[in-house]
């Protein structure tokens, strides 16, 4: 799949079909920088809006380190789910999947426009 969407940086993107599954698993990245979060939500909403439009009825994966902490009660991680609901996708992992001696996030995740029932291993 090649929308031309990959930014460096800011929007980095790769994609495998797997077509003997019916599905697609894409890598998502985007620096921690807040000051390019409005482009990165931008490039990623036209990615959730394709695969939507043409990819349905495919099983879809978007994993990534997304660097947006959906554990926050933030403008990104409110405009993050807000963008993922939209187009029928759901969060898998809503806890933790980084954690250090002060602190815990959860930067990266796995979006899918499937329920699965997930466990962070």
């Amino acid at each position: 799949i090649s929308l031309g969407l990959n930014q460096d940086l800011i929007f980095e993107c790769s994609a495998v079909e797997l077509i003997d599954f019916n599905s697609i698993v894409i890598s998502v990245y985007t620096i921690p920088n807040y000051e390019v979060k409005k482009l990165f939500f931008a490039k990623f909403e036209k990615l959730l809006f394709f695969l939507q439009q043409r990819m349905s009825n495919k099983s879809i994966f978007v994993t990534g380190d997304f660097n947006v902490n959906i554990l926050e009660d933030s403008i990104f991680s409110g405009k993050f789910r807000e963008l993922i609901e939209c187009y029928g996708f759901s969060l898998q992992f809503e806890e933790p999947t980084r954690i250090t001696q002060s602190s815990s996030s959860c930067l990266d995740n796995i979006i899918t426009n499937k329920k699965y029932n997930a466990k962070i291993k």
